[in-house]
Order: structure tokens, then sequence, then C-alpha cells
């Protein structure tokens, strides 16, 4: 899976939780719910970023003289 397409995959998470915050949350409480779902998938999306970004350039293992 490339980056661009986890990354259409973590928008798309995004519009699900969105939408079902809009029809399901309650009015009172919405715009924080919505500032909650954002950070938190934005979070696992940079999260997930690091870690697939981390494995191109995987570190040297060290060489050891006996």
């Amino acid at each position: 899976m490339g980056f661009w397409l986890g990354t259409l995959v973590f928008f798309l998470i995004q519009i699900v939780a969105t939408a079902t915050i809009n029809f399901v949350g309650k009015p009172g409480n919405k715009g924080l719910t919505h500032i909650m779902a954002f950070t938190t998938v934005f979070q696992l999306w940079f999260i997930w970023a690091i870690i697939y970004m981390a494995q191109m350039n995987p570190l040297i293992n060290p060489e050891y003289k006996e």
C-alpha cells in the first residue's frame, strides 16, 4: 500500500467519522466531537506516515569485530 493510498484511507475514515457525528451526535457537543475526531484521525495518520517513511530508509545493522 503506497503512501497516498494510505492517506486516502485515513481521509475516508475522517469523512465517515464526520458523517456519523452529524447524524448521531448531540447538537450541543458536535463542535467538540468534530475537533476530537479530527485530532484523533490526524494523529493516527501522522504516526502511520512516520512509521511508513521510517521503513523507506532502515538503519544499517552495526558490524561487530571479534
